[in-house]
């Protein structure tokens, strides 16, 4: 269902529903700017008046950038109309990455969902997990697995989605510190939102220890949330050189990018060496 073709009636349902826990979203302008917004992103004709929402938290973001690069205005993750980025996000990447695991072809024969699925998998954490809908689309292709979103607790995403985990059966939580020894760890333009995202990746791992990675990562491309540079340790890295950084430092903690189809690494997947060493004896 989640991963069906996405309809214009969806998005009007999606935008209804964000009004119903935003009334301050007026419903024509959200369509409107979103419609627009999606034109823009695929290189369609397009009139920048129309998303005029969009424009506004992208300068928010990156002006506070400019003034504070180390605690920029975060708040913009609490503008109602952050709601149509989340759904952009879902619709043209986060959507296209489940579609991409489940091909029969994504690993040569067999797909990186049933390669997970011979190999074990039962648990399954995507981290910042948007509005839920790639959280309910995890349940809904292994339905025996137990699924868990992360999101900001005072956000209406998190909101949004502890509705929608009532209905189809996985859990919110605020954070990864709670989740012990996961199977699989979803990351769908994830951590290019966060400032030092290799010190993060390095508590994710050491929490969770996860069996395999699906990451998706766009720290070259400039978006609401994304940073010019990125910490890592003692110095900042621009977009590209962290990208590299991020993939060596998954190789330095024991995990290794396997071999797909799928076009640009996109999504890319990891899985611990250790697991794979077992998988051959």
């Amino acid at each position: 269902m989640y991963i069906d073709k996405v309809t214009n009636n969806d998005l009007k349902e999606y935008i209804a529903n964000c009004c119903a826990y935003s009334p301050e979203i007026d419903f024509d302008l959200a369509y409107k700017n979103t419609i627009t917004y999606f034109k823009q992103h695929n290189g369609k004709k397009h009139n920048p008046n129309d998303m005029f929402e969009i424009h506004r938290m992208f300068s928010i973001w990156y002006e506070s950038l400019i003034e504070n690069p180390q605690n920029p205005n975060y708040s913009v993750y609490d503008d109602p109309y952050y709601m149509l980025e989340v759904w952009l996000c879902w619709v043209n990447y986060s959507r296209r990455y489940l579609k991409n695991i489940q091909n029969p072809k994504s690993m040569f024969g067999i797909s990186i969902a049933d390669d997970m699925r011979k190999s074990g998998l039962n648990s399954i954490l995507d981290l910042g997990c948007g509005s839920g809908y790639t959280t309910a689309a995890f349940k809904e292709i292994f339905p025996t697995c137990s699924v868990y979103g992360t999101n900001f607790e005072t956000s209406v995403q998190y909101k949004m989605s502890s509705d929608l985990s009532k209905k189809i059966g996985f859990t919110m939580l605020p954070n990864h510190l709670s989740i012990r020894n996961i199977d699989l760890i979803f990351a769908s333009e994830y951590f290019e939102h966060i400032l030092d995202p290799i010190k993060h990746l390095s508590d994710i791992i050491f929490t969770c220890n996860p069996k395999y990675f699906i990451i998706a990562n766009t720290f070259t491309s400039p978006a609401i949330g994304h940073f010019d540079y990125y910490n890592h340790g003692n110095t900042r890295l621009e977009g590209r050189k962290m990208s590299l950084k991020f993939n060596k430092f998954l190789r330095k903690l024991g995990y290794e990018r396997m071999k797909t189809s799928c076009w640009n690494n996109r999504p890319s997947y990891w899985k611990r060496k250790d697991f794979i060493a077992l998988e051959t004896t």
